[in-house]
């Protein structure tokens, strides 16, 4: 507080100054024979020192911008996270976040087992009986050819209306306080597990994203959509577990008790649900089971990369045989080699030197040109096989449009806007398909 003033003295060998521009200070001191330890005192050198602290804050303000633009993705899955916990601690929509899992639940079974725009032959029905029991406890008597039968939207709507109706069905039996009740304790102890597991993932995903920029890619463009990704399998994971337990739940004949804690919750979220009718189904009245260590993770993060990068493998695969599919059913029927690529391309008006229309490679005159009509088949008078009009012309000078000549004929006169003694640079390109030569 007394007054006065500070002075602050800065080396040459600093970092702020090493790293930005000094060197014509350097040639500067010694054009003028200073010493090491003389102080420096001249506008020019305020004047770098100012432009050195600007480009350090500039670079620090860049580096802090793209950290915040990182950040932003996490904060977004942050506050959807926290405001689907608060509705949970509160019980508000309780209900309506369920039967939201169940539809997006159907939609995932869907969009893996029976793609929209897929045949009904290629859905992969087994999968789809597999998912059904795994998830909704839902069992079909029907042979795999009745279960094609269906539209796609018939059998979205199926499986919808059965899940929903085990939904209500449930909730009759427990009550519908209990049912809330639960709800709320799966949906908080599975939301808590998975979201320290994503938490964990995205921490890795951040670390090695930087490497994305050796390939051309931009690295923060790419964490978003991988961030993105895993996110919604997160939330797809949660919902599969907390639906597939409410469809099993049994709580026995003591029920459950309206202050139950952590550990009645945690006992909640042990339950091991059914996969394919095997395995005991557990409740709270007591029964065998498998009940995880408290703390213990779901679903690794390595699991949960393995399957965002499996999912990704899988929708990019569906959409090449989507193309090549859509391709090959609009590409026109090649025609057969021989005689019919050659009627073919006359009927098209393919010129000599056209690629062959039978597929092969080869130039049309080189190819199915020159092919000969089947035995017992006349060819037309105006398609004859150029062979014929090869040999009868053999020898005899060529006009520009293909036709021979008289060699002692004199020359005829050059068409207009073709300079007289120009060849024709393609060779035989327009030679007339008769035998007649073509008019000069």
């Amino acid at each position: 507080g007394d007054p006065g003033s500070s002075r602050f003295y800065l080396s040459l060998e600093d970092d702020l100054l090493r790293i930005f521009g000094s060197e014509k200070i350097i040639g500067w001191m010694e054009k003028m024979g200073l010493e090491d330890n003389e102080p420096i005192e001249h506008r020019w050198i305020t004047r770098s020192i100012e432009n050195a602290q600007k480009k350090v804050e500039g670079h620090n303000y860049n580096a802090r911008k793209n950290l915040l633009e990182y950040d932003d993705v996490m904060n977004l899955q942050r506050k959807a996270v926290y405001e689907m916990r608060r509705k949970a601690l509160m019980g508000e929509e309780i209900k309506e976040m369920v039967q939201q899992a169940i539809l997006h639940l159907v939609d995932d079974v869907m969009d893996e087992c029976a793609p929209e725009g897929t045949h009904p032959e290629n859905w992969d029905v087994e999968t789809l009986r597999k998912r059904l029991q795994s998830i909704f406890d839902i069992e079909w008597e029907e042979d795999d050819d009745e279960i094609r039968d269906h539209a796609y939207e018939e059998l979205r709507q199926r499986i919808l209306d059965e899940a929903t109706s085990r939904y209500e069905a449930k909730e009759a039996e427990v009550g519908s306080e209990t049912m809330r009740q639960v709800e709320r304790m799966l949906l908080l102890q599975f939301t808590d597990q998975y979201w320290k597991d994503h938490l964990l993932a995205m921490d890795r995903l951040r670390t090695g994203i930087g490497l994305r920029g050796y390939g051309q890619r931009n690295p923060l463009l790419e964490y978003k959509k991988e961030g993105t990704s895993m996110f919604l399998l997160m939330n797809s994971l949660r919902d599969e577990a907390v639906v597939s337990r409410l469809m099993r739940l049994d709580l026995g004949e003591q029920g459950i008790s309206p202050q139950a804690g952590k550990a009645t919750a945690r006992r909640l979220a042990a339950m091991t649900p059914g996969s394919g009718g095997a395995g005991p189904q557990v409740g709270l009245g007591g029964g065998p089971g498998r009940p995880a260590a408290p703390g213990q993770p779901v679903m690794s993060r390595e699991a949960m990369m393995e399957a965002v990068r499996a999912a990704q493998a899988q929708q990019a695969a569906a959409q090449a045989a989507a193309a090549a599919q859509q391709a090959a059913q609009q590409a026109p029927a090649l025609p057969a080699k021989g005689w019919e690529a050659r009627q073919w391309g006359l009927e098209r008006g393919l010129r000599r030197n056209d690629p062959c229309p039978c597929g092969s490679g080869l130039k049309f005159k080189k190819c199915c040109y020159k092919a000969e009509p089947p035995e017992g088949s006349e060819a037309p008078e105006d398609a004859a096989p150029a062979g014929r009009a090869d040999a009868d012309t053999a020898g005899a000078p060529m006009t520009a449009a293909g036709g021979a000549v008289d060699a002692h004929a004199p020359a005829p006169a050059p068409s207009a806007g073709t300079p007289a003694g120009t060849d024709d640079a393609g060779g035989d390109e327009d030679k007339p398909q008769g035998g007649q030569p073509a008019p000069a």
